[in-house]
């Protein structure tokens, strides 16, 4: 009977130390479980902290650029050339660059010569490119082009890559009605693909600009698409804001901006936003 009592009370024990390995076994998966949703969850709000806090730092480059191109004392203004303004804020590396549209390719009034030069010119099989954009536009010789009317349409065209979409904000504009590029403003990378430009040309012409010196005589394959002082000037400028990151990567925002008459506030009118990636 004592036997039969304590084999039941072993049987019993046996269960119960069962039933807590189970149980502690439960706990532990719960525990694990509830650690990488913490661990996950706390990745995603220092990610979105990031992501807030990139944003935060592009916007007020965008609003400084703003800021210093309305400056009273001319020698302080910051000018629309291609210019870059380097500063660090909060461990980021920013970069701010401003470009004046008229310093650049319209993509509306360029004519196919023009537009398969600078396509046969930029790095990479980018060539098929140009006659891309004439199909869109709609082709015919002799007809109405379709118009862009944002540079972001530029990535419905056939065979366009981000990074090459990228590059080619730094080189063409849809505003405005110019036909020629105004050197006064232009990138280097615009004056580098102007028929006829070569590296020692640029130079020069970087160096009068900075001088003040005369206007500089064009070779003559440039005469029909580059000129000074353009009626387009100062009309539409656009701003791009980079930031470095810890690892090297780069985000960027790109606002186009036209610039209000006669001192109306606020100063610009915003046209076209876009967030660039490296």
């Amino acid at each position: 009977m004592i036997r039969m009592h304590l084999t039941k009370y072993r049987l019993q024990q046996g269960v119960a130390l069962v039933f807590v390995l189970l149980i502690l076994v439960l706990l532990s998966i719960m525990a694990a479980s509830f650690s990488r949703v913490i661990r996950h969850d706390a990745a995603f709000a220092y990610q979105t902290k990031l992501q807030a806090q990139s944003n935060a730092i592009r916007e007020a480059g965008i609003a400084y650029a703003q800021f210093m191109l309305t400056q009273p004392p001319v020698e302080k203004r910051w000018r629309a050339n291609g210019q870059q303004h380097q500063m660090t804020y909060d461990g980021y590396k920013v970069t701010i660059v401003i470009n004046d549209e008229a310093g650049m390719f319209n993509l509306n009034t360029i004519d196919r010569a023009l537009l398969a030069h600078i396509f046969n010119n930029i790095q990479g099989e980018v060539s098929h490119l140009a006659q891309h954009i004439i199909d869109w536009q709609g082709g015919q010789q002799n007809s109405p082009k379709k118009r862009f009317k944002q540079l972001k349409e530029l990535r419905q065209i056939e065979g366009m890559s981000d990074p090459l979409y990228q590059q080619l904000t730094a080189l063409f504009t849809v505003y405005g009605q110019q036909k020629i590029v105004d050197l006064s403003v232009a990138p280097d990378a615009v004056l580098a693909l102007l028929p006829g430009s070569d590296p020692a040309w640029v130079e020069t012409l970087l160096q009068a600009r900075n001088t003040k010196q005369s206007v500089l005589a064009l070779p003559p394959q440039m005469t029909p698409y580059a000129g000074f002082k353009t009626q387009q000037l100062g009309k539409v400028i656009n701003i791009t804001v980079w930031l470095t990151q810890a690892d090297g990567g780069k985000l960027g925002l790109n606002l186009v901006l036209q610039k209000n008459a006669q001192g109306a506030y606020p100063p610009f009118k915003e046209l076209e936003r876009n967030m660039l990636y490296d």
